[in-house]
């Protein structure tokens, strides 16, 4: 029985490397055995033999190359798809180097999303199609993190982002240990400062007390306040360390797998109330010193010099509010997912809009990276970003003294707000989470320099919509009905590209938009385009302008000499639609 002309190229793959000596054919499903000659691809250029993490990573690699190979793509043919594919997502596209590097295997474990984009753009035929090639590359991820998991106990690699996360847990668990210790040194040095004061003349201990044992005391004394100094400077370095580690951990969204689970405690606060803060010493012998806070003074240039250079690059909001909106646009990924409200995130994607809203903010205001574990520096002065989604914001002990913006949303209430704080202990609470971190009290709140108060987000049309039109949208069964019962229901409703493709579910909904254009004109909805000349057609009936990027329909029906505003379409006035007007198709 003939194989064909190609045989399979799960075969070519095969013989490609010869690491591999027995291998399961993804098409025919015969068992190809032992190390072969390497063939020669298309380019004429050798592959090399794939250097992924686990043997399933490696399958990958020859699938990925397969896809290459079929579409006929070199390396640099591949990234400008990519970049083509990418021009709306906030991520950089990758160079040609890292895409050499990722159809070899190296860190391709920790690249999902850049391996399904890869695979996207190789497929050039149906949607179902690469779907399916999508679905194939998760599939060899869900078969790597097996292998991987069974591995962890021997001599297996283990993947560096899993690495990371446990030495974290390693510093937290070293972390609270320290805490404790230094709990315990103040309770002895309270215990002995009491024994002192009742041994003291006139203490009421009604005892005289010698040099010796007096000496001695003080002996002690010192000994624990030196114990307690050494302590907390191995305490703020394990905070810094595992500040740095987080922060690498989700340094990129490429570098993320939805798989990977987030720090315990990274998603939102933990709060005790049961815990007192450690005592904070100034070192010699002075016992005083570790109970005294040093008074602040509230006059503070450089907060109020950040904040007027913050309001002189964005006077109006509107460049904040564009980036937390993009920022959740790309978590959301509607045009995949479907999803449209930021509470239909996952747990680690609550966790990396922060880190997105940073990396977006630091290329909307062209600000420079900050000085040790700080984010930002503009105009010489060192911040701090911390963002919530309407909760609250937990400062570590390395921001005491800092300068941080703080920016809080909530899609729901379509508001945002940011401000500049500089972070006082007696602008945090006594109580703090495994971590350390503690939230702002009520007076740290009043103490923030508000750029933007209850600013306006841009939320989705769907969000806009009732229950009842959302759900007679979401019904259809393809995009191109769902895209035309949005059309009829949100009428005089600005709708943006990121609207279109999560309600087409498809990344790219211009083509399902011009399709749908003639059906929408024979019922009499206009479409005005904010791109186009024509963009305030329907301005004259009291529908809003679209901008660039935004769209506008509006059913019409002759006016047949009723008064009202109209406007003229091929020398006949047109009206707009009553809930009762029959159809009319468009000139």
């Amino acid at each position: 029985m003939g194989v064909g002309p190609n045989r399979c190229t799960r075969e070519r793959a095969a013989r490609r490397s010869p690491a591999f000596s027995r291998i399961e054919c993804g098409n025919c499903r015969e068992i190809l055995e032992g190390p072969v000659t390497p063939e020669r691809i298309r380019s004429g250029r050798r592959q090399g033999d794939p250097l992924g993490a686990c043997p399933a990573m490696n399958l990958l690699v020859l699938h990925l190359r397969d896809l290459r190979d079929s579409a006929g793509l070199n390396v640099a043919e591949l990234r400008r798809r990519l970049v083509e594919a990418m021009r709306d997502e906030p991520a950089d596209p990758p160079a040609e180097q890292t895409l050499h590097r990722l159809l070899r295997g190296t860190n391709l474990h920790a690249k999902p999303r850049l391996a399904e984009a890869v695979a996207d753009v190789c497929v050039h035929a149906t949607r179902g199609d690469r779907q399916a090639a999508r679905k194939r590359v998760r599939e060899f991820y869900a078969l790597a993190r097996e292998e991987m998991d069974g591995s962890r106990g021997g001599t297996g690699r283990e993947p560096e982002g899993d690495h990371q996360i446990t030495e974290i847990q390693r510093l937290r668990t070293e972390l609270q240990k320290k805490h404790q210790e230094n709990l315990q040194l103040a309770a002895e040095v309270a215990v002995t400062r009491r024994l002192l004061s009742s041994l003291a003349p006139g203490g009421g201990g009604g005892a005289v007390i010698g040099d010796d044992l007096l000496g001695e005391m003080l002996e002690r004394i010192q000994y624990i306040a030196a114990s307690s100094d050494e302590a907390l400077a191995e305490a703020q370095a394990a905070r810094a360390e595992t500040a740095r580690l987080r922060d690498w951990v989700t340094a990129s969204p490429w570098d993320w797998s939805p798989n990977t689970p987030a720090p315990d405690g990274a998603d939102g606060p933990d709060i005790t109330d049961d815990r007192v803060d450690p005592p904070a010493p100034a070192g010699g012998g002075d016992t005083e010193a570790l109970f005294e806070i040093e008074t602040p003074n509230p006059v503070d240039p450089e907060l109020e010099q950040l904040v007027r250079e913050l309001t002189r690059l964005d006077p109006t909001g509107a460049r904040m509010a564009g980036v937390i909106e993009s920022a959740g646009d790309y978590l959301l990924d509607g045009g995949r997912t479907g999803r449209y409200e930021w509470t239909q995130l996952e747990k680690a994607e609550k966790v990396l809009f922060g880190s997105t809203v940073r990396r977006l903010m630091q290329r909307e205001f062209g600000l420079t990276g900050g000085a040790g574990h700080l984010d930002f520096t503009l105009d010489g002065i060192g911040f701090d970003l911390k963002w919530t989604l309407g909760g609250m914001w937990l400062f570590g002990p390395e921001l005491m003294g800092e300068l941080c913006v703080v920016a809080e949303a909530d899609d729901r209430t379509g508001k945002y707000s940011y401000g500049v704080v500089r972070v006082r202990p007696e602008y945090l609470r006594h109580s703090s989470n495994r971590d350390l971190k503690s939230a702002l009290t009520r007076e740290g709140r009043e103490a923030i320099r508000w750029i933007r108060m209850d600013g306006i987000l841009r939320t989705g049309v769907l969000q806009q919509l009732t229950v009842e039109d959302r759900e007679a949208v979401l019904r259809h069964d393809t995009g191109a009905r769902r895209l035309t019962e949005l059309f009829r229901r949100a009428q005089g409703m600005r709708l943006t590209r990121s609207d279109l493709a999560t309600v087409c579910r498809s990344p790219e909904p211009m083509r399902r938009l011009r399709e749908m254009l003639p059906r929408l004109r024979r019922e009499g909805i206009l479409v005005a385009a904010g791109h186009l000349g024509d963009r305030s057609v329907l301005t004259g009936l009291g529908a809003p302008e679209p901008a660039p990027g935004e769209w506008v329909g509006l059913r019409l029906v002759p006016a047949d000499g009723e008064p009202g505003p109209v406007i003229d379409l091929d020398g006949t006035p047109w009206r707009k639609a009553r809930p009762g007007d029959p159809e009319a198709p468009l000139p």
